[in-house]
């Protein structure tokens, strides 16, 4: 299942994001000093995430969890994709 953290919460993702460390977009999501996304596959902790800075995606995380994989497919297919169409 997929989980769009509030934006108080965003820092709940760091760990799963680790390996994205010198993504500075990525980070400052994260720590609040830029707008962005983050979706999770747990609210309370995550192993997987996926945040978004503008037009850009970063996955992070541990794969394996197919419901948080099936749901991004959704969410790319049902809002992504049709809002950057339009």
């Amino acid at each position: 299942m997929i989980h769009l953290l509030p934006q108080a919460d965003h820092h709940r993702a760091r760990d799963a994001c680790a390996a994205l460390e010198h993504h500075l977009a990525v980070w400052a999501v994260l720590e609040g000093t830029a707008t962005g996304a983050v979706y999770v596959d747990d609210p309370i902790r995550p192993t997987a995430a996926l945040v978004r800075s503008g037009y850009r995606f970063h996955l992070a995380g541990q794969p394996g969890n197919q419901a948080f994989t099936d749901d991004l497919g959704r969410l790319f297919s049902e809002d992504v994709y049709p809002k950057a169409l339009a």
